[in-house]
């Protein structure tokens, strides 16, 4: 009997402290967020007439932030704590934080040389085999499909150019 009370008592303490962990988290996240409107403030303003100000897009981007803070805020406050204390580091882990690094480095690399168009579908499709997508059509579509979507937002839309490459 002594095993399960105390085993329960450790439950609702990791729960407690998972809680306050991600209260604390919240309200980091909220200070970045001041910190990150204020630095929005000091952008230069864009000149060119048609075109969305420079603010607009960083704008969009903490008010996103805000939103996704506030639901983890809520859930965090709400919910029962779900989620397991492993604070081990795996070595597949590393290894897939180290391929993202790379992958990111090479895509800035790449993009410069061969320009947005040719590199982004690129990008994407391996990021989709790397998160366990098999179904070789599903990748192809989405990879262009986000390519399209990402080059129409910000050439039509905000009207900011896209790095062709050298090769192009």
């Amino acid at each position: 009997m002594d095993l399960g009370i105390g085993f329960i008592s450790a439950v609702i303490n990791l729960e407690i402290i998972m809680k306050r962990i991600n209260i604390v988290l919240s309200v980091i996240v909220y200070a970045f967020g001041i910190w990150y409107f204020w630095q929005i403030g000091m952008l230069p303003d864009r000149n060119l007439s048609g075109t969305l100000k420079s603010s607009f897009m960083p704008y969009v981007l903490l008010s996103v932030l805000m939103i996704i803070n506030t639901v983890f805020l809520f859930v965090s406050a709400v919910r029962p704590c779900i989620e397991e204390c492993d604070f081990t580091i795996h070595g597949y882990e590393i290894k897939g934080i180290l391929k993202i690094v790379l992958l990111i480095a090479a895509y800035v690399f790449l993009t410069k040389i061969a320009g947005f168009a040719v590199v982004t579908p690129v990008v994407v499709f391996i990021l989709m085999r790397m998160m366990g997508s098999v179904n070789l059509k599903e990748i192809i579509i989405t990879s262009c499909l986000v390519s399209v979507s990402i080059y129409l937002l910000f050439v039509v839309v905000f009207k900011v150019q896209l790095p062709g490459g050298i090769l192009l």
